[in-house]
């Protein structure tokens, strides 16, 4: 007669299994240690476990996290369906092999998902990604296996796009089962989603920065009107429209916005530009692709990661961004990098490292030696106006811990040293003393601004942190004679623009050459923003100005919202540490 089993050593003697399995180092001693564990199942009083089976199988979850594939089969082992199938505690029937290809969740495990975009992978793994919080460990583990399988075929961009999944889960059921993935693929977690040094006060803190530089809650209304527009517009592959943008009118909350933006001016050239203005009106104020704020039934995160998903898309492999046939291609490109490099920079996600990194190496092979840009390749011109956008673009490269060689300051530099007047500050377009730049039959009836010293003089502290430069000091003093005023043919947004951003460098966010600026900037952009709530206009600026010829209404409202983020869009950058020399 054989001795009564002692459940109590089995129990011990399955945890000791199972440790051993979950620790093995090949995947010979794993198999071993898995099919020993399941012969003791069969032992005598495996089927008297009783209430310990469900912790048992807990802990073997837990443990063996490289072998997430035996989930579904540990379920098998323990689940009451099996228990009830197989009699008192019984083994399920292990998996038989055949000739047939096992069905995962959405269909054969062998499909061909190497034939699929990456975007078709991406959102079959989001599809599954909510079934790793089921209810049922048996959908946990299958889900979990079919995540594993499905993630390689991302090649390199795998592993941080489950990184992505990880910041995005709300569940911690979820989050942990995505860490568990990561690991048996040979990924570790780590945490993305949180801003640091200069782009850490676009989500922490953000109040006191607003209040400290002079905004209030009437600017951070027009920049949360302004991106509500926006989502509004955005083509439904992730892209803005420079003429084309009415075309989205009505199509979200129609019965709150009805009516119609009408007709805009502007060039097909410039999608990629306002594209670019537009994310980066979004990240300016905190917004990445991972945001979770959601307006007009509209999500912020899903807004930005459509935009950024097109710029990467329409990248070609020397990291150019946009076509380089469009007319004046420098801008748009360089301001798409300057919102490929906050995208990385506001969220360390690796899914924007490297296209981020290839646009940025664009930029510097795109510079005439030892001089600037143009709106070519290595034109052999130079424009004061398109180098401002790659200086800003560098700048954002090495804040966000991207790399170029520092001969590209040196060469802007040099070019800014060319075509500045020492005695009056002025800066010259394409030499130096050029006067008015203007587009004829577009905007040559309109005033001259001195954008182009604020160009200059926004530059130079973003390169050598010059404000004690007296040319800095004398272009900012040009500015102040030419305060923002909302009259015909003196509206000028890009010149409102560079010139918050020079005078917010050169003394904010308390100096008074930023004081007396800022109070005419929000006076002329608050009060004429298109504030009528019944009207699809809400949120946007009127493309009355300068160069609204070019971007027309999304031009107009991304640029404006980027002046009135530059409370803690600019801060922490170089040139805010005005305040502590004085």
């Amino acid at each position: 007669m054989n001795p009564e089993p002692d459940t109590d050593v089995l129990d011990r003697n399955l945890r000791r299994l199972i440790r051993r399995w979950a620790e093995s180092t090949s995947e010979n001693q794993a198999e071993h240690s898995c099919r020993t564990f399941l012969e003791r199942l069969k032992a005598p009083g495996a089927a008297d476990l009783g209430t310990k089976r469900r912790p048992l199988f807990a802990e073997t979850v837990a443990l063996a996290a490289s072998l997430l594939a035996c989930a579904a089969v540990l379920w098998a082992i323990f689940s009451p369906r099996s228990t009830a199938e197989n009699g008192r505690g019984g083994i399920a029937s292990a998996p038989q092999e055949s000739g047939r290809t096992p069905q995962g969740f959405f269909g054969s495990r062998e499909s061909p998902v190497v034939q699929e975009s990456e975007a078709e992978i991406e959102e079959k793994i989001r599809r599954l990604v909510p079934h790793l919080g089921s209810s049922s460990f048996e959908e946990q583990g299958r889900a979990a296996e079919e995540i594993k399988k499905i993630v390689p075929a991302l090649g390199s961009k795998g592993l941080p796009f489950l990184q992505d999944e990880i910041a995005r889960a709300k569940n911690p059921d979820v989050s942990e089962w995505l860490k568990k993935i990561l690991k048996s693929l040979g990924g570790a977690p780590r945490v993305v989603g949180t801003p640091a040094g200069p782009h850490a006060g676009r989500l922490k803190g953000k109040a006191n920065l607003v209040a400290r530089g002079g905004g209030g809650k009437a600017t951070e209304e027009a920049v949360l009107a302004a991106l509500k527009w926006l989502s509004r517009h955005q083509n439904a592959d992730g892209s803005w429209s420079a003429v084309d943008h009415s075309k989205n009118c009505g199509v979200a909350a129609p019965e709150r916005y009805p009516g119609t933006c009408g007709a805009s001016p502007g060039h097909a050239d410039f999608d990629a530009g306002v594209t670019g203005l537009s994310l980066l009106a979004f990240l300016g104020a905190g917004h990445s692709h991972l945001s979770k704020d959601t307006h007009d039934e509209i999500c912020f995160g899903d807004v930005v990661r459509k935009g950024l998903q097109w710029l990467m898309a329409h990248q070609d492999k020397e990291g150019c961004i946009g076509p380089r046939q469009a007319l004046k291609h420098g801008y748009s490109h360089h301001i798409c990098v300057l919102a490929m490099s906050e995208a990385y920079g506001l969220t360390g996600s690796n899914l924007f490292k490297e296209p981020a990194q290839k646009a940025v190496d664009f930029t510097v092979a795109s510079q005439n030696p030892g001089k600037a840009w143009r709106y070519k390749v290595r034109s052999g011109d130079n424009d004061s106006s398109v180098t401002g956008w790659a200086v800003m673009a560098l700048k954002s490269a090495e804040l966000s811990g991207l790399t170029f060689p520092r001969a590209a300051y040196d060469g802007a530099r040099a070019w800014f040293d060319e075509v500045t007047d020492e005695a009056s500050g002025r800066v010259g377009y394409n030499r130096k003393g050029t006067g008015k730049v203007f587009t004829m039959g577009m905007n040559e009836h309109f005033s001259h601004h001195e954008t182009l010293a604020a160009i200059g003089a926004m530059s130079r502290i973003l390169i050598d942190r010059a404000r004690k430069d007296p040319r800095v000091a004398k272009g900012c003093d040009l500015l102040l004679n030419d305060l923002p005023r909302w009259e015909d043919v003196e509206i000028d947004y890009y010149y409102w623009h560079h010139a918050s951003l020079a005078l917010f460098h050169y003394d904010g966010p308390g100096g008074p050459k930023w004081t007396a600026w800022n109070e005419k900037m929000k006076d002329a952009l608050v009060r004429h923003q298109n504030m009528k709530a019944a009207e699809c206009k809400n949120g946007s600026w009127d493309p009355v100005d300068r160069w609204s010829g070019e971007g027309g209404r999304v031009y107009a409202t991304a640029i404006n919202a980027l002046t009135l983020e530059v409370y803690y869009r600019a801060a922490g950058a170089p040139g805010e540490e005005a305040d502590k020399e004085r």
